[in-house]
Parts: structure tokens; sequence; C-alpha cells
């Protein structure tokens, strides 16, 4: 009996370190968020402006939500502890800023060059690439950007990097716990599309790193439909095997 009650103390004080921990995670959020907007209006992201949609929000979602989908391999999360070489690559882009100069040329041109693969035989005709801008707010990760101008370069289109903005920081999908992650409408409330960039008529490779359950490609797709894109083709390096 009482080796129960030792157990289930334990198990509350961790539920509410847990928590408190959430808690000064969603403070530190907003405390940056409050930050990153004062220095948003005497940077040079202060012209990051989006105009009134010209296609109306439910005719955007639903181009968004059938927008095709494509990816290299799939990929096995880490908690699994069963990842295979193509997942620990993945991981290891996820954490490019950490890579030596050598490392990044070669993810990238293996990337890239897969990347270019796809699309020439599935004949996609994109006359832009657009990154998906990080969990936080104003950032876009080095890897997206560098493979994105990489990618422009070999297809010879527009690199759209700064063309989709992240205004307002959401937590990590990576991080949440099951449930907490950042839905449809957080993503779709905290990205705008870079008045600078005229997507009217486009056709749009959205690129991301990994595509779970869509929450974020399809808000992205449906903010750039927003913007009058003819076509939106989502591209990630990996798609999240379902994994009981």
């Amino acid at each position: 009996m009482i080796m129960i009650v030792f157990f289930a103390l334990v198990l509350i004080v961790s539920i509410l370190a847990k928590l408190l921990s959430l808690a000064n995670e969603r403070a530190e959020m907003q405390t940056e968020d409050s930050k990153i907007k004062k220095e948003y209006t005497t940077s040079e992201f202060s012209h990051y402006e989006q105009d009134r949609p010209i296609v109306d929000f439910e005719v955007a979602k639903s181009k968004a939500f059938s927008a095709p989908l494509f990816y290299i391999g799939e990929y096995i999360p880490k908690y699994t502890n069963q990842q295979d070489e193509f997942s620990q690559l993945i991981l290891l882009f996820k954490n490019y800023s950490t890579l030596s100069p050598k490392a990044k040329k070669d993810f990238i041109d293996y990337f890239a060059e897969e990347i270019v693969s796809i699309v020439k035989k599935n004949s996609l005709k994109p006359d832009i690439v657009i990154p998906i801008p990080s969990s936080e707010a104003f950032t876009i990760s080095d890897g997206h950007k560098d493979l994105s101008r990489r990618l422009a370069e070999m297809l010879g289109i527009e690199d759209g990097t700064n063309a989709l903005i992240r205004i307002k920081t959401v937590r990590k999908s990576s991080t949440a716990l099951p449930g907490e992650r950042p839905s449809f409408e957080e993503h779709y409330r905290t990205m705008i599309v870079n008045i600078a960039f005229n997507l009217k008529g486009k056709k749009v490779l959205l690129f991301d790193d990994v595509y779970t359950k869509g929450n974020t490609a399809r808000a992205a797709a449906t903010r750039i439909f927003e913007a009058g894109a003819k076509d939106v083709w989502i591209m990630t390096l990996g798609k999240t095997k379902r994994w009981y």
C-alpha cells in the first residue's frame, strides 16, 4: 500500500512539473513574440503585409486539402527508437545548423537531386518554390532556405523564401504532447503571404521537411491559394510513418 501511494505521489509530482514546464514555455513564447513584434516594426521585416485574399477562404481551403503531396520516403519518428538510415538523415537535416559546411552541402545536393527527380518524374512545372516557415515567428530554418535556393537554381524557377511568413510563434509539433500539436486553424492564423510576392496565377512547389498530420502544409497552402496561386504541390523530405 505504501509503495502504491509512493508511486502515485511520484506520478502527481511528475505531471505537475510537466504542467509547470508547459506554462513557463507558453510565457516565454508570449514574451518572445512581444519582443519580435517590437523588432518587426523597425526592421527589414516591417514591409511584410498581406493583401486582402483574392480567393475566398473556403474555396482556398478546399483546394489546399486537395493539393497533391509528394515525398522522398517515409519518416520514422525518433521516439520509436526504430529509425532507419533515411529517417536519421532527416533528423540531421532538422539540426542543420549544427552540421559542418561540407555536410550541409552534401545534404542540400542529395535532397535537391531527389526532389528534382520527383518533380520531373511527375511532370510538375512550378514557377516558384516556397519553404514553410519555422514554428518560431519570423524565422525560416537555414536548411529550408538553402534547399529552396538550390531547388530554384536547378529548376530555373523563382526562390520564394520569405513569401510565406510566420507572424506569431506556435508550439513545435515535435515537442508537443499528444493532442497538443498546433491545429490547422493555429497555423493558418499565424502565417501570411508577403505582399512583396505576387502569387496570382503561379504554380507553387511548397516545401517542408516532414509531413505528419498535414496541418502546417494545408494551412500554408490555404494562404497561398487565397493569394491567387493556380496550383500548389506539397513537397517534403519525408512523410511520417504511422507507428503503433
